[in-house]
């Protein structure tokens, strides 16, 4: 396994953003409703914190991880709370992340989400043969590119077997395109669907309820404003739909851990998926 780190690490077509310890990759043009991106991370001699304290993104994601002459894996299950991890990117030879869209993890294990939410555990135990898969695909492809092509050939059979809810997609998308500031009562008229009912749909396919959902996704919305722009936090909370600076640090608080304040102090401690949001 340690001869086949050194042909993943390079440039690649499908590459979407590069930085210093990682490049992310688009997936297949069918994959995009389901999985945000591929990333990989490999060593720098950069200095970087020790830990990373990971913001939750409300969706699932797939750990390979090359460890001497193994692959090991995990399943992270759609977050919700802060996960303080080791920053161990320096000293791990690569990692292989599919980080999945909200509701994108649950067409590859066909697993009810909120059995999963919060939760790690290795992928063969949820699923071997597709674990086995990648696993082959790491020994016998020549080059990163070759590798995302056939993880793109492994991965899109599962799409095809289950059909996609489209109340369900429509409730993402409104949540999305408002920042996460429309309520479950405007999003239950606008889907004809009763609040408890979007809220068990919520639970199976996605992992949260509405209201929790929502509330991840306006913090991220947050967390994106400010990294583009250093804003007043009242100026802030008001783009983002909150009443007042309280309402704001409370939430962000509920969501990160820190207050707003002590994020923007400390924002290299942190990390978060903006390719989701």
């Amino acid at each position: 396994m340690k001869n086949v780190i050194s042909k993943f690490i390079g440039s690649s077509r499908y590459a979407v953003k590069y930085t210093d310890n990682c490049i992310y990759i688009a997936p297949h043009e069918l994959l995009k409703p389901y999985i945000s991106h591929y990333r990989i991370s490999f060593p720098n001699n950069s200095v970087i914190p020790e830990v990373l304290t990971i913001i939750p993104d409300a969706s699932g994601c797939l750990v390979f991880t090359v460890v001497g002459n193994t692959l090991e894996s995990l399943l992270w299950g759609a977050t919700t709370e802060t996960v303080i991890v080791k920053n161990d990117v320096n000293h791990c030879p690569m990692r292989l992340f599919i980080e999945f869209l909200p509701q994108g993890l649950f067409y590859f294990t066909g697993i009810t989400q909120s059995d999963l939410t919060d939760i790690k555990l290795p992928l063969w135990q949820v699923n071997r043969h597709l674990y086995s898969q990648v696993e082959r695909a790491f020994e016998v492809t020549s080059n990163l590119d070759d590798f995302i092509e056939v993880l793109n050939k492994i991965l899109l059979p599962y799409i095809q077997e289950k059909e996609r809810l489209p109340v369900l997609l429509a409730a993402i998308e409104q949540l999305k395109r408002s920042s996460g500031t429309i309520t479950v009562n405007e999003l239950s008229n606008i889907t004809y669907y009763s609040e408890r009912h979007l809220n068990r749909i919520f639970k199976e396919y996605v992992g949260t309820s509405v209201k929790t959902f929502s509330r991840i996704i306006r913090i991220n919305t947050s967390i994106e404003k400010m990294k583009e722009q250093k804003s007043i936090l009242t100026v802030l909370a008001q783009d983002i739909g909150f009443f007042d600076q309280s309402h704001f640090i409370r939430d962000f608080k509920s969501v990160c851990g820190v207050t707003p304040k002590d994020y923007a102090l400390n924002m290299s401690d942190f990390y978060n998926e903006g390719l989701k949001f």
